[in-house]
């Protein structure tokens, strides 16, 4: 069972308190739930939005549950944002820059806590230079407002996530932001090296669309179960931004948002038997570069995938892959 350590300033987004408080939670897990997981490490969440410690604790431990195992460990800055001032503003990063609504102090607050949190780490504490330009970074993004949402691996096992909330965002919005984060946060072979990563680099690679589909597939999956909604509601919505993508962008897998056209990829796989969902839901697809080493980009099926991942057609009230597409 893992330990959710919850650093919240207990205020509202437009008005951030001052102080913080430290709330370490053990969440209460079905046997079930906790059969599924083998976490070697916790999870530190800096909360300064609206939103409740016990909303993102029961977010994160849902989709903590899912998971075959767990490697990384996770530190997660939450903070709230002001208004759309700027489109960019922070170099080659691709975050738009909003007024700031956390104060000089928190930041300073916020940024000590990583620090130290960094120093403790295994990998990061070996390395003051590097705890010294990444807290740099991440001051420059929390001073000039930037709209964060990241997943940041700053070692193999160490892992970085930043959303930065706007004032109408809804609690599913959030929830759905913070959860895709931290998928990313939670696949293993990100910063694996070697023949995979070369293969990642090929323009028909299978990399970004596999990782950002699956994020958006299982993040799409724990949400709705959050929202109490019908079990096969999580794949209406999956199909249905699959072809929004599709009608707005054009056929092509790379010219579209990764997370739509590739949750949309990755739902054909499986609806053709090349790949099981589960695999998806417990990450476990992402233990060992499967993307590029088992399929193949340059292979028939995943060439099929590329191609097709687009056929769609509305059938009812719902959005159904045509029989060219699953025949």
């Amino acid at each position: 069972m893992f330990i959710l350590v919850i650093v919240s300033c207990g205020g509202s987004s437009s008005e951030p308190e001052d102080s913080l408080s430290l709330a370490t939670q053990t969440p209460t897990q079905t046997p079930t739930q906790a059969a599924a997981q083998t976490p070697l490490s916790d999870i530190t969440t800096l909360n300064y939005t609206r939103f409740s410690d016990d909303l993102i604790s029961e977010a994160l431990t849902l989709q903590e549950s899912k998971l075959s195992t767990r490697e990384s460990s996770v530190i997660a800055m939450l903070y709230p944002v002001g208004q759309f001032k700027t489109s960019g503003g922070f170099g080659e990063m691709p975050f738009n820059t909003n007024e700031v609504v956390l104060t000089d102090s928190q930041i300073n607050e916020i940024l000590q806590t990583v620090e130290q949190w960094f120093q403790k780490d295994s990998c990061m504490g070996r390395d003051s230079r590097q705890i010294e330009y990444t807290l740099w970074q991440y001051r420059t993004w929390l001073e000039g407002g930037a709209d964060t949402a990241t997943m940041r691996a700053e070692c193999p096992k160490t892992r970085v996530v930043l959303v930065a909330v706007p004032a109408n965002w809804t609690l599913d919005d959030f929830r759905y932001v913070l959860l895709h984060e931290f998928y990313d946060a939670f696949q293993q072979d990100l910063e694996t090296e070697g023949v995979w990563r070369e293969r990642s680099d090929m323009p028909n690679q299978n990399t970004v669309w596999m990782v950002e589909g699956a994020a958006h597939y299982q993040t799409t999956w724990v949400s709705k179960e959050l929202q109490n909604a019908a079990s096969s509601a999580y794949i209406d919505e999956i199909m249905l931004g699959a072809f929004n993508s599709a009608q707005r962008d054009g056929t092509s897998i790379y010219d579209n948002p990764p997370d739509k056209a590739g949750a949309g990829a990755l739902r054909l796989m499986i609806r053709r038997g090349l790949l099981d969902e589960a695999t998806i839901f417990d990450a476990s697809l992402f233990h060992s570069c499967d993307r590029e080493l088992v399929y193949e980009s340059g292979g028939p099926d995943i060439t099929f995938i590329r191609n097709s991942w687009h056929l769609i057609t509305k059938v009812g009230n719902a959005y159904d892959f045509n029989s060219q597409a699953v025949q």
